[in-house]
């Protein structure tokens, strides 16, 4: 049958729109719509940072409207709880501070599985292994300080338990900032720093601050001088106020990284849009842009920002995300409980106690540079004066258990005390070798840690005549301008005033004669400060206290000699207690402080005599064998020391602190 060319053309058209038809209606065969409408992202990124964001996606993708609840990861994980027990999460997209909170959403079925096209330029670690979520960016935890307060750039963790830093120091709140978390739940879990590194942290002052960004701007502006905090803030602070005087560094031990992950709820309302931004947030494009906002980038293509090492070249510590994930709420418990002063059970593994009656100003520095020396060792001190600490020490012996590991006393008539009692370990290191047998027990109860003198000391302005000995104090016209100690307080004293009342040429006489002048009582570094400052005139003080003032004030108008009739040298001992929970570790810092560093140290940094002879002592002396020394009978002094006490307030009265 012949067609017409009419109708031929007929069939063509029809069988051409039936084509159309059939192409609209099989999947895969229309072109894809374009992702339109909104996307509702919940997020803890800075909300610079964010906004910035979401102007360059909306450019991108035109008819896409990204709306933000933006907060700090506990607030939104607060909100994103709250939702699961309503019912649905109302977010399309989460974008979070660490990985722990992917994790935890991703096994309580919350998340949607999605493998962004663009994630084949992030390596495996920074991934989820089952496609749930992806690092969108890296969060550097560093310690920022301000340049103007801190005179020695920090290098480690540990810079942050200087006491020159006490209360000046700054974390963000875990409970509120996701990446602070991350990392005191890395700390805790190298055996360099553990909970006893926050228990220190807790006793240096540490202050707690809401977020990071709160954190940088205090250590800005000088309210606080150091803190761990993220790099791109102190970056970004640097470069946009090139005079705020802030900086940073990558401690030693390495950086804790914290992967901010992204992801899609399942329950998102707009799956494609949700894609997009993911997708966007992943892209060279998108990476690129964060990385000129100072963020560091989670991509291989892409540069990080100036100054900042690559994923593959920088020093990391080591985490275990899933274990962080197991033990969020205990770091979150634990925290809290030390930071409101309480002692954790388990959370002081490798801390020592040490009792001591050594000034505090000088134990916080050797307890710095021993704990810097003895890595993973931590030092809790309780510092009182002698009579304080042996009171503390003889309430824990009644109760059952002394709660220290170590004492530090005054003198040697503490440590025979608590041997007679036999609480203490016999230990004998072999530092102990360059040890005088005079200043170091028969037995190796104890070791003498450092030797205290006692000494005239004189304001130079005030005083005509240099003094001799201690008979200058029985001058009249010194009359209530003499500064004294009471062995009521003071282990030195004890042992001063028992020296002198052994030797024929001074007994109870002499402190009559010198009560009549009415001295001032009061500790010994107040004694040597009111001679500097002209309100006495001169007194009988340790001669550490006045090297340490000059050293701090050179041109300070007071000296001190060595009485002709001999010096009152007290031996400070430390002895370790036998039921000491942490014996090694108690072992190191008694091997530590007996050690040539160790003398060394006290020596550099308190003025300390040191006790080893192969340890030159501090000026004036070229050895302490040169001293002319009044002997002293230690079990005599043990014998009366109430008598001497209860003599000694019925002739001068009580100290008054």
């Amino acid at each position: 049958m012949k067609i017409s060319k009419g109708a031929l053309a007929g069939k063509i058209l029809a069988s051409f729109f039936m084509m159309c038809l059939i192409i609209t209606v099989i999947p895969g065969c229309q072109k894809k719509a374009t992702p339109s409408g909104r996307v509702v992202l919940y997020t803890s990124v800075p909300a610079d940072i964010i906004d910035e964001i979401k102007v360059e996606f909306e450019k991108k993708q035109r008819g896409v409207q990204l709306d933000i609840f933006r907060s700090g990861s506990g607030e939104v994980m607060a909100k994103i709880y709250k939702e699961i027990d309503a019912g649905k999460i109302q977010a399309d997209v989460i974008w979070v501070a660490d990985f722990t909170i992917g994790e935890e959403l991703k096994n309580a079925g919350q998340l949607l599985k999605y493998e962004s096209p663009q994630a084949a330029q992030i390596i495996p670690q920074l991934k989820d292994k089952d496609g749930y979520y992806c690092a969108a960016r890296l969060l550097d935890m560093i310690i920022a300080y301000n340049t103007d307060k801190v005179r020695i750039k920090p290098t480690s963790y540990r810079d942050l338990l200087n006491p020159d830093y006490k209360g000046r120091v700054g974390l963000a709140d875990p409970s509120y900032s996701g990446a602070s978390l991350y990392t005191v739940a890395t700390l805790v879990q190298s055996e360099k720093h553990g909970w006893d590194y926050f228990g220190r942290l807790y006793e240096n002052g540490i202050k707690i601050i809401k977020d990071n960004p709160s954190l940088d701007q205090a250590i800005a502006d000088g309210e606080l001088w150091m803190g761990i905090s993220i790099d791109y803030l102190t970056r970004g602070r640097k470069i946009k106020y090139p005079n705020v005087p802030i900086d940073y560094v990558f401690p030693d031990e390495g950086a804790v990284l914290v992967p901010s992950p992204i992801a899609i709820t399942k329950d998102s309302q707009n799956i494609e849009a949700a894609k997009t931004f993911v997708d966007f947030v992943l892209s060279k494009q998108g990476q690129k842009f964060m990385s000129a906002q100072g963020v560091a980038p989670v991509r291989l293509d892409v540069t990080p920002p100036s100054g900042i090492p690559t994923i593959t070249q920088m020093r990391i510590m080591p985490s275990d995300p899933a274990k962080i994930l197991r033990s969020k709420k205990d770091t979150t418990r634990i925290f809290a409980e030390l930071f409101q002063g309480k002692q954790v059970e388990g959370a002081s593994d490798t801390t020592i106690t040490l009792y001591t009656s050594v000034p505090q100003a000088i134990i916080e520095k050797l307890r710095q540079d021993f704990e810097a020396q003895a890595s993973g060792t931590y030092v809790r001190i309780f510092r009182k004066d002698t009579s304080a600490v042996e009171k503390k020490i003889n309430e824990e012996i009644a109760s059952g258990k002394i709660e220290a590991d170590l004492i530090w006393a005054a003198d040697s008539t503490v440590a025979e005390a608590l041997k007679e009692k036999g609480v203490l370990l016999p230990f004998t290191p072999p530092e102990a070798a360059e040890i005088p047998d005079i200043l170091k027990d028969k037995e190796g109860y104890y070791h003498a840690g450092g030797l205290l003198i006692m000494v005239v000391a004189y304001n130079t302005n005030t005083v005509i005549g240099k003094p001799t000995g201690y008979k200058d104090l029985l001058d009249s016209k010194y009359l209530g301008r003499i500064g004294l100690d009471t062995p009521e307080k003071s282990g030195s004293q004890i042992y001063f005033v028992g020296t002198l009342l052994q030797d024929a040429d001074f007994g109870w006489e002499f402190f009559k004669a010198l009560g009549k002048n009415s001295p001032q009582l009061q500790s010994s570094a107040q004694t040597t400060q009111k001679i500097a400052s002209g309100e006495l005139d001169l007194g009988i003080t340790i001669d550490f206290t006045v090297r340490e003032l000059l050293k701090e004030n050179p041109n300070a108008p007071i000296n001190y000699i060595y009485p002709e009739a001999g010096v009152v040298m007290v031996p400070s001992p430390i002895a370790i207690f036998k039921e000491s929970r942490h014996l090694e570790r108690a072992k190191v810092f008694a091997r530590y402080m007996l050690s040539k560093k160790g003398q060394t140290l006290l020596r550099d940094l308190a003025g300390f005599v040191p006790v080893r002879l192969d340890v030159s002592p501090p000026e004036r002396i070229t050895s302490i064998t040169q001293l002319r020394v009044i002997p002293t009978d230690t079990n005599w002094i043990r014998a009366h020391r109430d008598e001497m006490a209860v003599e000694f307030i019925k002739i001068f009265g009580y100290r008054k602190d």
